[in-house]
């Protein structure tokens, strides 16, 4: 499956702004090769042990040479995402609607917030940009 996708991205000639959240570690690590100018995160949401210890996900990440982590808000703090950051990898962070849990991803600093509700996250980036 995964080179049937990676060949309609590249058919497509959107690679440089195609990003994939994928598992397991070794389907990921396929997507990061065959699209090299896309950004692959390793999705947390299948994997129990991961859910239980993100640091054993950031640490398969990084050997994996993913851009990133995608795991549940959820599971997210600050020291995580700092220890995520240290190593080189971006943190994504899904599913985030509603305004509070937009507020402290957004507080956290990752890199990516998948959500239902885009405008309500463009709406919290706004108004942080116009209290400078």
């Amino acid at each position: 499956m995964e080179t049937a996708i990676a060949a309609a991205v590249h058919a497509a000639g959107v690679e440089a702004w195609t990003w994939f959240t994928a598992h397991p570690p070794e389907d990921a690590a396929l997507l990061r090769r065959a699209c090299p100018a896309a950004r692959v995160y390793l999705s947390v949401a299948t994997e129990p042990r991961w859910v239980a210890d993100l640091d054993q996900a950031i640490a398969v990440a990084a050997a994996r040479g993913l851009h990133g982590i995608n795991p549940s808000h959820d599971a997210l703090d600050a020291a995580l995402v700092a220890r995520a950051h240290a190593r080189g990898l971006a943190v994504g962070a899904w599913t985030v609607d509603e305004p509070a849990a937009i507020e402290r991803a957004l507080d956290l600093g990752v890199d990516m917030i998948t959500t239902n509700v885009p405008r309500r996250v463009f709406a919290a980036i706004a108004a942080r940009a116009a209290r400078g």
